[in-house]
């Protein structure tokens, strides 16, 4: 499994502060012009996009989660 994050909103600057304060260290796409957000029908922030190993969206997820529960039931459906 990998995790990538695009960003859309903060500089580069304030993007490295969020990631290093908050011990993150997956990688994060700079999205300056909203092009993939678009592509992938993005309308607001956050939303995580389950993307299975053969590349096929399997589901999006507006807002963000409340637990780690939430995001591994997720995980788990999309692997079986």
């Amino acid at each position: 499994m990998e995790i990538l994050a695009a960003n859309i909103e903060d500089s580069t600057t304030e993007l490295e502060a969020f990631m290093q304060d908050n011990g993150y260290t997956f990688t994060v796409l700079i999205d300056i012009q909203a092009t993939v957000a678009r592509q992938y029908g993005v309308r607001g922030i956050p939303v995580t996009v389950f993307i299975d190993k053969n590349g096929i969206i399997r589901e999006v997820a507006a807002g963000g989660f409340l637990s780690v529960e939430q995001v591994e039931s997720r995980l788990e459906s999309i692997l079986d």
